[in-house]
């Protein structure tokens, strides 16, 4: 009796599992957010080792590619753990 449920728990998890819901959603989204946060961490490491000082037109241009870069971040955030919890509800029901 006790394997059959570890098996029926297995195959829930397989079938419905947060993974398997959303498997390549967002691998896309984080690469371009990656992308997006390059150009402002060599701006800010380079000036802090000292290579150059920075502009305000270079931090603006940085400043708003790593802005976008974390909307992209925190949506896909949100997005995952909308997910996650429509998972766990139907779970529970």
């Amino acid at each position: 009796m006790p394997s059959s449920n570890i098996s029926f728990f297995l195959k829930f998890i397989k079938k419905r599992s947060f993974y398997y819901h959303v498997k390549y959603k967002y691998y896309v989204n984080y690469f371009l957010a990656f992308l997006l946060i390059i150009p402002l961490a060599i701006d800010g490491g380079l000036q802090y080792l000292g290579f150059f000082t920075s502009n305000n037109p270079r931090r603006f241009v940085t400043g708003i590619l790593g802005g976008i870069a974390t909307i992209i971040f925190l949506k896909s955030a949100i997005d995952l753990g909308y997910y996650h919890g429509k998972i766990v509800k139907n779970w529970l029901k």
